[in-house]
């Protein structure tokens, strides 16, 4: 007889035995066990268990008609032929079988004759056993011979986790789902030489239930934006797939506090028009918008919180600290219902500077110039905008608190304006500095920050002087400071009064410009009483000094953002500078020194002379074919862009320079993070 055996493994003897039973489809009963190898754990049980592995032998049941081979687990009967078939008809079957072997119903059946044996060959995923032995390769068959086969199974165990992000946003749930492959004996026709065939049926096992997942996500303490129609399509997965179950709530941004200006400010950015040879077009440069006093120049937008989000678990998520818009108003401008609205108190142009959520508001007056500025009209002066319809002669000086504009040409004169200077014909033998009142802030500012910190060690040392007993007991205690500090000055804070005239003759220049507040004037009246004239009556204890010294910290003027620029058409033999960008519109410039805190962009020829600029340089064409040195310059960093470079021209970004001796032409210039030099 012939007996179906199964090889069976699970985690446990019990788990591989119903693993095995299951693939059979029969009872417990029905099937002898051999147990290959227990379950057996691994080093102090840490390292997880090697599995059970059994045998289960289906028991053979005896069969007529002296069939004597049965095979597939799936079929349990005796084979046997309907008692409705005529015996004719069996014996001419029997016949066609003489000789051969068949599998039918899952059953491996023979019948051999006197003078010829069939014969049977196993495959892959099948293991043929003769008479105890393992069959490899084909055999001959007869009815006498025992004969047993084990048909593979395999399990995998279906696996699923669910895990949180770094932020508990989100919680994903990834499954894995198992499968259960069993083989079969295909039905085959009787034949002389049979090659056992097997099929495979395989099916998904996914044991996922609503309780597993409800109990992880308890464990995990996931209670916020669960997505049940995940869980479900997770429920059914039938392949391996990752599934968002649970979203948290994001906070929302809040909204920093903005200045909304009713008066429109677009016109900036299109007022110049070019004309022939680069030269601009005067008449669009007078066509911006005017205020007069009593206008609303601008709305306060208070900041608007955010809201509060939610992790998946349950935990707070604060949106983003939102700032409120600090507004300072310049000359002409008032604030006015409870610090919500601008409104003008002067007539003039609007003028915006920005720094992050520092906004400096100004009503700009402007003086109109309109014949030539000479030895007849005398040097201009003027706290607001100046405009000059004609030319600037030789010799003379324009100082503009704010923008400069002059409609002809500028010859050995001096230009400084605290913002932008446009030229709108060449400019011959001048100096020409844009954005000087920036500098001005600027130096203020520092000298403000070195006499605060001098100020508080000069505490300090006054501090611990007065704490001693000698001190105590001196009359200085009743006279107040002024004698310690005359000592301290002249033995060990010398550069203190330095630094205090310093301070006053920069705050004078500023006052000149109309630039600066009162309160920081008004510091100066303290400083030198303090430490000038050194009253008696200045500081009476050490923290006078401190609280002095923070007022002025806290008063160091900033230097806000503008629309510094200087545009010109044509260039030679001047100084330009300034803490914006500089465009040469024209045919370019010759011998001159030019000086940038942003860019240079230059369209026409640069021949001479030198040119930084702290973001980088774009010429047309650099150098002479006679050899005139050219020098451009930007910081480690920067690029420098030459369309065509002649000898002569010398580039250099930080520490590195090249000198072209040869015309070249579309140079990009930068330097590697290995401070190379290279050129494209």
């Amino acid at each position: 007889m012939m007996s179906e055996v199964m090889i069976s493994r699970g985690k446990t003897l019990d788990q591989a035995i119903e693993n095995g039973l299951s693939l059979l489809d029969i009872p417990k009963s029905q099937v002898d066990i051999e147990i290959i190898q227990p379950e057996t754990k691994r080093l102090f049980g840490i390292l997880g268990t090697k599995p059970a592995v059994v045998r289960l032998i289906k028991k053979p049941k005896h069969t007529k008609g002296g069939l004597n081979m049965e095979t597939h687990p799936a079929d349990h009967h005796v084979s046997h032929e309907k008692a409705s078939i005529n015996l004719k008809d069996r014996k001419t079957e029997m016949n066609k079988a003489l000789g051969k072997v068949w599998v039918k119903d899952g059953r491996v059946y023979c019948k051999e004759t006197d003078h010829h044996y069939p014969t049977i060959t196993p495959v892959k995923g099948i293991n043929l056993y003769k008479n105890g032995e393992l069959v490899r390769k084909t055999t001959v068959l007869m009815e006498k011979d025992q004969v047993k086969i084990e048909l593979k199974a395999e399990m995998k165990e279906a696996s699923w986790s669910i895990n949180l992000d770094d932020r508990k946003m989100e919680a994903t749930l990834q499954v894995e789902p198992g499968f259960r492959k069993t083989y079969r004996l295909v039905d085959q026709e009787p034949i002389s030489n049979l090659y056992l065939e097997v099929s495979v049926e395989e099916k998904v096992i996914n044991p996922l239930q609503p309780i597993h997942i409800e109990q992880k996500m308890k464990e995990l303490g996931i209670r916020i934006g669960i997505r049940r129609e995940e869980i479900q399509k997770a429920m059914d997965a039938t392949e391996p797939g990752k599934y968002l179950i649970a979203k948290g709530v994001e906070p929302l941004k809040g909204e920093d506090g903005w200045l909304e200006t009713v008066v429109d400010t677009n016109w900036e950015n299109n007022r110049w028009k070019f004309i022939e040879n680069g030269k601009l077009d005067f008449h669009k440069l007078t066509t911006f918008p005017n205020v007069e006093t009593g206008h609303l120049l601008g709305i306060i937008h208070p900041s608007k919180t955010g809201k509060i989000g939610y992790t998946v678990t349950g935990e707070d998520i604060k949106p983003e600290a939102v700032r409120e818009m600090e507004v300072q108003t310049g000359r002409g401008v008032d604030i006015v219902d409870q610090g919500s609205k601008l409104v003008a108190v002067e007539s003039g142009r609007l003028s915006t500077q920005f720094k992050e959520l520092k906004t400096k508001v100004s009503v700009i007056p402007r003086l109109i110039h309109s014949t030539n500025v000479d030895s007849v009209s005398g040097n201009l002066r003027y706290y607001g905008d100046i405009e000059v319809r004609g030319n600037v002669n030789g010799g003379m000086e324009l100082l503009a608190l704010c923008d400069l504009y002059v409609q002809g040409t500028v010859e050995q004169s001096k230009l400084i304006s605290g913002n932008s200077i446009i030229i709108c014909q060449n400019v011959f033998n001048s100096y020409l500095h844009a954005g000087k009142s920036n500098d001005l802030i600027l130096q203020i500012e520092h000298v403000m920050r070195r006499v605060s910190t001098e100020l508080k060690g000069l505490a300090l040392a006054v501090d611990q002087v007065y704490q001693s007993p000698v001190f105590k007991t001196s009359d200085i205690v009743k006279k107040g400071l002024s004698s310690l500090i005359k000592i301290l000055l002249e033995k060990k804070f010398k550069t203190l009064p330095a630094l205090i005239k310093d301070l006053n003759e920069l705050i004078s220049r500023a006052d000149q410009l109309q630039i600066l507040e009162e309160e920081i004037k008004e510091l100066l009246i303290d400083l030198s009483n303090g430490f000038l004239r050194v009253l008696p009556s200045q500081f009476q204890e050490a923290s006078d000094i401190i609280t002095l010294a923070d007022r002025i910290h806290d008063l160091c003027p900033d230097v806000l953002v503008d629309n510094a620029m200087m545009i010109l058409p044509y260039v030679l033999n001047s100084e330009l500078t300034c803490c914006g960008d500089i465009s040469i519109t024209g045919k370019g410039c010759i011998n001159s020194t030019i000086h940038s805190e942003r860019k240079v962009i230059i369209s026409g020829s640069l021949r001479g002379g030198e040119v930084y600029a702290a973001l980088g340089v774009e010429a047309e064409e650099t150098g002479t074919k006679g050899g005139l040195v050219t020098r451009i310059r930007v910081p480690e960093g920067q690029t420098i862009k030459i369309n065509h470079a002649l000898e002569g021209t010398i580039i250099q970004i930080g520490n590195q320079s090249y000198e072209f001796e040869r015309e070249e032409k579309s140079i990009f210039a930068r330097v590697t993070p290995e401070g190379r030099l290279l050129l494209f």
